[in-house]
C-alpha cells in the first residue's frame, strides 16, 4: 500500500514537471512584445505600410534556433515571421526593432532584439530578409 502511494506521488511530480517544461517557455515568450511608432513608410516582408505603430510579439519557438514572431501594423495582424537566432549567442543591450533601407530609401524590418537575449533575423518562409550585417538602423522599441 505504501509503495503504491509513493508510485502515485512520483507520477504526479513527473507529470507536473513535464507540464511546466512544456508551458514555461510559452509563458515567457508571451512577455516578449515590442511596440514602435514608425514615423515614415516602411516595409515588412515585401509589403509597404504608411507611418504607423509596429508591434512584434514573440509567440513561441519554431525550433531551438528560431522563434515565431507575430507582426502587427496598427490593428492589423500581418501574420508570423520566423526569427533566426544569432548563432554568436551575444545578448542585446536594448529592446530594438532592426531596419535597413531598400534601394528606394524605405525602411525594411529585418530583425528584432530583446534585451538580454540573442538578436534575431526575421524572415518569412517565402522570402529571406537581407543579411543582418547590412542592417544599419536599430530603433529602440518599448515593451
Amino acid at each position: 500500500m505504501k509503495a503504491l502511494a509513493l508510485t502515485r506521488l512520483w507520477l504526479i511530480i513527473i507529470t507536473l514537471a513535464m507540464v511546466a517544461a512544456v508551458f514555461a517557455p510559452e509563458a515567457s515568450a508571451a512577455d516578449a512584445t515590442l511596440t514602435l511608432q514608425v514615423s515614415e513608410s516602411f516595409e515588412v516582408n515585401g509589403q509597404v505600410y504608411p507611418a504607423d505603430t509596429l508591434t512584434l510579439r514573440q509567440v513561441g519557438s519554431y525550433n531551438p534556433t528560431a522563434t515565431l514572431n507575430e507582426v502587427w501594423v496598427g490593428k492589423q495582424c500581418l501574420g508570423v515571421l520566423v526569427g533566426k537566432i544569432d548563432p554568436r549567442g551575444s545578448t542585446s543591450a536594448a529592446d530594438s526593432l532592426v531596419f535597413t533601407r531598400n534601394a528606394e530609401g524605405r525602411l525594411m524590418l529585418v530583425g528584432v532584439e530583446f534585451r538580454g537575449q540573442p538578436a534575431r533575423e526575421l524572415f518569412a518562409f517565402d522570402q529571406l530578409a537581407p543579411a543582418r550585417a547590412a542592417a544599419g538602423e536599430a530603433l529602440v522599441a518599448t515593451r
